[in-house]
């Protein structure tokens, strides 16, 4: 009976410490944390969204956004009609905005982050560009390399996805996904 007791007490104590890890993990080090894991969900959820009711095959293509622009056509005519309440147009926006960030990921590479110097805080912006900090240029010194600071580029997939929404065709993410590719 007491060795019943202490095995229930040392399997209780050791789901307390991983509860309080995962606290911790998700809660202490900052929305950063988790935020490439995260858009890549939000993505997945466009992807199959964009089957289930658009009959859209996204692939993380240059041409699939395009497809993304009349996806979203459609949520701006809506929202001309009768305006999507706030918390609907949030998720709409990430969803979107996360397949676009992530093709663009794809494409020419980078990373989410949180906030943004240009856009503010929570507006998810990548920072990317053809020669990211950090990363080795060929063909030049090694005292050439450090002294190349070149400025890293940033996107906000999921602003311009609000935009489009707001404002309609003049808008258009695919417009803009294609001059960011061009960075």
């Amino acid at each position: 009976m007491i060795l019943e007791w202490y095995w229930l007490a040392v399997i209780g104590f050791i789901t307390m410490i991983l509860g309080m890890y995962a606290v911790w993990k998700t809660e202490f080090q900052g929305p950063a944390a988790g935020i490439q894991a995260r858009m890549r969900d939000f993505a997945k959820q466009a992807v199959a969204t964009g089957v289930k009711d658009y009959q859209f095959k996204l692939d993380f293509s240059t041409s699939s956004i395009e497809q993304v622009d009349q996806i979203l056509d459609t949520f701006s005519q809506r929202h001309q009609n009768d305006p999507i309440p706030e918390k609907e147009l949030s998720q709409i926006v990430l969803t979107w905005g996360a397949y676009v960030g992530t093709a663009l990921i794809k494409q020419v590479g980078g990373k989410w982050h949180v906030n943004s110097q240009v856009t503010g805080a929570n507006t998810y912006p990548i920072l990317y560009g053809k020669r990211m900090i950090g990363q080795e240029i060929i063909g030049q010194s090694n005292e050439k390399r450090q002294n190349d600071k070149l400025p890293i580029a940033e996107a906000a997939p999921v602003i311009w996805c609000l935009k489009r929404i707001r404002h309609g065709a003049k808008e258009s993410v695919a417009a803009k996904y294609r001059q960011a590719i061009q960075v």
